[in-house]
C-alpha cells in the first residue's frame, strides 16, 4: 500500500504545475483587492477552480501519456484503486493549497494591520466553498480530457465553462459554478449538488479506468456511435 501510494505521488508530481499553482495562490492571497475575508471568499471561488484545470485535466492520461497503459491494464486488476487514490491525492493537494492561501491573507492582514474576526464567514466555510467550486470543474476537465484522450481540449472546455458563469455569475442554476456569489444566503444545497456532480464524474471515470485502454476508442468515440447519440438528441 505504502509502495503505491509512494509511486503515485512520485507520477502525478510535477513541478512546474506546483510551483505555478503556488504563485498563482500567492499572488491571488496578497495582490487582489479584498477588503473583508467575505470577498476574499468571493475571489478564491471565482479563481480556485483555475488549479482544478492544473491538476486534474491529466490524471486518467498519465499511463497513455507514458505508453504503460497497456501494461498497466494487463497487469493491474484493480484499476479503479488506483484512480482513486491519484485523485485522492491531487485533491488533497489542491485543499493545501486552498488552505495556504487562506493563510497568506490572513498574514499580509495581521502584517497590515487588519482583523477578520468579525467576519460573517468562517474559515472552514471558506474552505468548502472554494474547494466545492475547484474541485467540479476540475474534475469535469479531467473527465473530458479522459474521454477525448487530449488534455488541451479538456483546458479549452473548461475555459469557456468557467468564462460563460463568470460573466453569467448571477444567474440561478445547479450548473452554476459559483453558488456562493449566486445565491449567498441558500448555497449550501447548491454546493451539495456540485458534490453530486463531482461523486458521478468520479463514478464515470472509476468505471471507465477499469475498461481496456482502446474502450473509449473503440465504443464511445466511433462513428456509428456518434451518429446514434446524434440521433437520440
Amino acid at each position: 500500500m505504502k509502495s503505491l501510494l509512494g509511486y503515485n505521488l512520485k507520477i502525478l508530481f510535477s513541478p512546474l504545475k506546483w510551483i505555478c499553482c503556488l504563485i498563482f495562490i500567492i499572488l491571488i492571497s496578497i495582490f487582489m483587492y479584498a477588503p473583508t475575508y467575505y470577498d476574499f471568499t468571493n475571489i478564491c471561488e471565482i479563481y480556485m477552480p483555475f488549479i482544478g484545470i492544473i491538476l486534474m485535466s491529466d490524471i486518467m492520461l498519465i499511463d497513455k501519456n507514458n505508453n504503460i497503459a497497456e501494461i498497466s491494464y494487463i497487469s493491474n486488476s484493480n484499476l479503479k484503486k488506483v484512480f482513486f487514490m491519484r485523485y485522492f491525492i491531487i485533491g488533497a493537494s489542491i485543499t493545501i493549497f486552498i488552505f495556504l492561501a487562506n493563510i497568506i491573507f490572513f498574514m499580509q492582514g495581521y502584517f497590515g494591520g487588519q482583523s477578520y474576526s468579525n467576519e460573517p464567514i468562517s474559515s472552514l466555510e471558506f474552505l468548502i466553498i472554494s474547494v466545492a467550486s475547484t474541485l467540479f470543474l476540475g474534475t469535469l476537465s479531467m473527465t473530458i480530457g479522459n474521454i477525448l484522450s487530449n488534455p488541451y481540449i479538456a483546458y479549452g472546455f473548461s475555459l469557456i465553462y468557467w468564462l460563460y458563469w463568470d460573466v453569467n455569475i448571477k444567474k440561478q442554476s445547479i450548473f452554476n459554478l459559483f453558488p456562493f456569489i449566486a445565491k449567498p444566503t441558500e448555497y449550501i444545497s447548491y454546493i451539495l449538488i456540485e458534490f453530486g456532480f463531482v461523486i458521478f464524474l468520479l463514478l464515470l471515470n472509476a468505471a471507465l479506468a477499469q475498461k481496456s485502454p482502446f474502450f473509449i476508442e473503440d465504443k464511445l468515440l466511433t462513428p456509428q456511435s456518434i451518429i446514434r447519440f446524434i440521433k437520440k438528441y
